[in-house]
């Protein structure tokens, strides 16, 4: 007779309450954020080229292009890019980034956070800066970039929050 005996486990309230509860449900990765910056081979790479460069390299690291968020600012000599997605595909672009030298002489990564608690970005936006509305500008000294850097990296995100706010009729 004992052979036909069940054990049952017993569930607790605790247990029932937590598997019942939103964040059990809502399993997704949390965001991570990176910035990096890079200078270019070419004095004038093209934005067009750098854009697809770019997107070529987050739909392989991602698969899905929408997994993805941020920002893409091309300069006549550099860019700054902003992106919000996990932390392995941040890590996959950074990778791509190292091992491929076609565009970019050198990438410098300004901050890379993870686990932020939402994106600042709804969707991967790119912005260019012609040479002829560039206007002149001064060298850091070098006591002073990292300074730059930081504050960069705050109006990205001051940028990122106010154009996710915006209506969308505005963009």
């Amino acid at each position: 007779m004992d052979d036909y005996i069940l054990h049952m486990t017993r569930r607790t309230l605790l247990d029932q309450v937590l598997e019942e509860s939103p964040l059990a449900s809502s399993k997704k990765p949390t965001p991570s954020r990176l910035v990096y910056a890079a200078i270019s081979k070419l004095k004038d790479s093209g934005k067009h080229r750098l854009t697809s460069y770019h997107a070529d390299i987050l739909q392989k690291a991602a698969g899905k292009i929408e997994r993805v968020s941020g920002f893409l600012l091309i300069y006549p000599t550099c860019c700054v890019h902003l992106i919000e997605a996990e932390t392995s595909i941040l890590i996959a672009v950074l990778k791509a980034l190292q091992s491929d030298k076609t565009f970019f002489d050198a990438t410098c990564v300004l901050s890379f956070t993870e686990d932020v608690p939402y994106r600042l970005f709804t969707a991967w936006l790119t912005g260019f800066i012609n040479s002829s509305n560039f206007g002149p500008y001064e060298a850091f000294r070098p006591e002073m970039v990292l300074t730059a850097a930081s504050e960069l990296n705050i109006n990205l995100l001051k940028w990122g929050k106010y154009l996710s706010e915006m209506d969308k009729n505005k963009l």
